[in-house]
């Protein structure tokens, strides 16, 4: 069964390579990584994307790892920067309220938008947390 796909998580096979990358370059076992949040199966799960963690495990483990999420995901500084300006440029209950009525027979494929939502909120909080 493949994994469950995230919509913060563009390739799950490139999220597993960079985990695993920036895991043995930290001197970080799996077991050490997953301790009180995870099985070290899990972690090997994720590395071999046959998983995809939580936005909240992902934390934990870049936490772990001394780097961010967003490397993590591979997201770079130019489309971070991109995508803060198109958030600038249209209100964000716009958006979302153009996607829900877009799903309006589809209240799953809603669910996943405000889902998916709530992933990039709390992703996003927690950047700017770190930042002040």
């Amino acid at each position: 069964m493949p994994p469950k796909r995230f919509r913060y998580v563009g390739d799950p096979v490139q999220l597993g390579a960079r985990l695993k990358a920036a895991r043995l370059a930290a001197g970080v076992s799996q077991g050490d990584l997953a301790a009180g949040v995870c099985s070290a199966s899990y972690v090997s799960h994720v590395e071999l994307a046959t998983r995809v963690p939580s936005l909240q495990i992902l934390r934990v483990f870049a936490s772990r790892l001394s780097t961010s999420e967003e490397a993590l995901l591979g997201i770079d500084d130019a489309v971070g920067d991109s995508v803060r300006r198109f958030c600038d440029s249209v209100p964000l209950d716009q958006l979302v309220r153009r996607r829900l009525d877009a799903e309006a027979n589809d209240p799953r494929a809603q669910l996943e938008l405000v889902r998916g939502l709530v992933d990039s909120l709390s992703l996003a909080l927690s950047r700017i947390e770190q930042l002040a």
